[in-house]
């Protein structure tokens, strides 16, 4: 969303056209449980309100799992995936299967103290983002019918065996 604008402005002045959505669950007001799928459906219903197709789309942090399972859901429209310090999902992998093992403990501790099943994580400067990220949404797998992520469809979006699982453990 708005965070991007920055990152977008230059995108922009090099004469492309760029939008920057607001995942579902990331808008002020949001409930916390909104989960994976409706982040995803959140990124193809504005795909398709927009009518835009031949898309390049980047996902920072978590903002991996959810390009994927798009480019999964909407390979004829999206032939490109960019990951930026992002979370870049194989077939089958949940965030905590992409986390070590200590990560999941931690979320599972900071969620239980706040009680809501959401979890605020400090950044890098040690200040805590503005509104938590759910922690549903965060370990929810693509569907409720199925407990595995979709494959990207095409090589282009698998992650080399040298790549690392993830670069940041981090919400945005």
């Amino acid at each position: 969303g708005d965070l991007l604008a920055d990152v977008a402005a230059p995108i922009k002045a090099a004469g492309h056209e760029v939008h920057t959505p607001t995942l579902a669950g990331d808008k002020p007001g949001d409930p916390k449980t909104v989960g994976l799928d409706e982040a995803v459906k959140s990124v193809t219903d504005y795909l398709d309100e927009h009518r835009l197709s031949d898309i390049v789309l980047a996902g920072h942090s978590y903002g991996g799992i959810v390009i994927s399972c798009v480019a999964n859901r909407m390979p004829d429209r999206v032939p490109r995936l960019v990951y930026w310090i992002a979370f870049v999902p194989m077939d089958g992998e949940s965030l905590n299967d992409m986390v070590p093992p200590h990560n999941v403990g931690l979320f599972d501790q900071i969620s239980e103290q706040i009680g809501d099943g959401s979890v605020m994580l400090p950044s890098r400067s040690g200040a805590r983002p503005s509104s938590p990220t759910p922690m549903r949404r965060w370990r929810s797998r693509p569907s409720t019918s199925s407990t595995r992520t979709p494959t990207p469809p095409s090589p282009t979006r698998r992650r080399s065996r040298n790549s690392p699982r993830s670069t940041s453990a981090s919400p945005t």
